[in-house]
């Protein structure tokens, strides 16, 4: 089986979905988030305030190419689709998954939360274009599209796995 990049905006569920996922196919999962902020000793949001976004994207893309591996779930962090490289990296090398989800409830789930540089202190309307922007590029990156808005993470896992064996 080769790789399986999970893609999405932030708050789709990717990570959780990933270790779901890897728990069922009985294989590893790798965060890049959680592993950049490891290997750096620092949060994303700290890393964007010291570097600024452009140079979290080129770390980003060195890990992204370092950990690839077959047989592997990989959670990417909602912007990795935004540096070319990436998309075509990713559809090269694996099975690339959009978790779907309308922003609505994506924004119930993001509000308030201090942990994403990118939504902080921004206004709705604000991280509704930051998702409008991104989509096309989601889209343009998947290889499978899975809606998550009104699913179990059972359901999206069942989904996924039917969708990759089909």
């Amino acid at each position: 089986m080769k790789p399986v990049f999970l893609i999405g905006f932030m708050g789709a569920g990717k990570t959780t979905i990933g270790q779901a996922l890897s728990a069922r196919l009985n294989k590893p999962v790798y965060d890049t988030d959680q592993m950049i902020e490891r290997k750096y000793g620092q949060s994303i949001s700290r890393l964007f305030e010291l570097y600024g976004e452009q140079k979290f994207r080129k770390l980003e893309t060195a890990l992204l190419k370092e950990i690839t591996k077959e047989s592997s779930i990989i959670t990417t962090g909602g912007g990795i689709i935004l540096t070319k490289e990436n998309r075509e990296f990713m559809k090269k090398n694996g099975d690339v998954i959009f978790l779907q989800c309308d922003f609505s409830s994506l924004w119930e789930r993001l509000e308030g939360d201090r942990t994403r540089p990118l939504i902080y202190h921004r206004k709705k309307e604000e991280v509704e274009a930051l998702y409008k922007n991104r989509l096309p590029l989601y889209l343009e990156s998947a290889t499978i599209t899975v809606d998550t808005t009104d699913k179990t993470v059972e359901e999206t896992v069942d989904e996924m796995i039917r969708r990759l064996n089909g």
